[in-house]
């Protein structure tokens, strides 16, 4: 199991891997090293770690944001069709884009201000109650404020590449804001609409980082069906590579923080 989940990783088990290397090929000098203890070291490589955390973050973040922005005003606008009109006053879902696209596909995508977004296929292709339901999936996605909370869980894991079980947590909880979203769906308009949206909804390319229709797909039909979803819990693997990881992440910002302390004092 550990063996072919380090096969299906190559790339991050070739950083872990060389981070561990070097820092057991490297020491610093006593010079670097005088006068701190074991604790301070320990203590100035958990703040050197924490703000270059941050700093990735909040710059991964600004690239994904930025991603989006560029994705939503490169989408052809029309204007909504009777039937979707029809269906924003059946659900009281307000300031639906119309988007043009044969593919049968809705997003909620904004960060401060999320809307809902539908293609012209899936208006078109979509019976009336499955339409209900595909806008009142997405309107709980932005009441939720997802497409943000999506962006800063993906630059999370993004940045925290060392450590997979970041991943998965991402994962997991892009899962349950799907399953959230169908909940208020089933709700208002029934399972039978929701299903059968989520049958002929189809895949698209949609901005980076909004909230789809058509995802974690196995679960939603577990939910449809009244299936109990099992917990999941991350595999064995990746707690261990996670736990390697941040090991040698914050050894190698000890060196670090001594190296700096040390040039400091000069």
């Amino acid at each position: 199991m550990t063996l072919r989940w380090l096969r299906s990783h190559p790339l991050l088990t070739a950083v872990v891997g060389a981070a561990v290397a070097l820092r057991v090929s490297w020491r610093p000098t006593a010079e670097v090293a005088a006068g701190m203890t074991l604790a301070q070291c320990l203590a100035v490589a958990v703040a050197v770690a924490a703000v270059v955390t941050v700093v990735a973050f909040l710059a991964r973040a600004s690239w994904l944001a930025a991603r989006c922005r560029q994705a939503v005003r490169g989408l052809t606008r029309t204007g909504a069709e009777r039937a979707l009109r029809a269906a924003m006053r059946r659900t009281a879902v307000s300031g639906v884009v119309c988007v043009a696209g044969d593919d049968r596909s809705a997003f909620c995508a904004g960060l401060l201000r999320p809307r809902v977004y539908v293609t012209t296929g899936a208006v078109a292709g979509l019976a009336p109650d499955e339409l209900d339901a595909v806008l009142v999936h997405e309107r709980a996605h932005a009441r939720r404020w997802d497409p943000l909370r999506g962006l800063l869980r993906r630059a999370a894991a993004d940045v925290l590449f060392f450590v997979p079980v970041t991943s998965w947590w991402a994962a997991r909880r892009r899962e349950h804001a799907e399953l959230s979203a169908d909940g208020a769906a089933i709700r208002q308009v029934g399972v039978p609409a929701l299903a059968g949206a989520l049958l002929s909804a189809t895949d698209s390319r949609i901005p980076i980082m909004a909230a789809a229709f058509d995802g974690a797909t196995d679960a939603r039909i577990a939910q449809l069906s009244g299936e109990q979803i099992p917990s999941r819990h991350p595999s064995l693997p990746s707690l261990v590579l996670s736990f390697a990881g941040v090991v040698a992440a914050i050894s190698l910002f000890m060196c670090t923080g001594q190296a700096a302390l040390a040039a400091l004092a000069l």
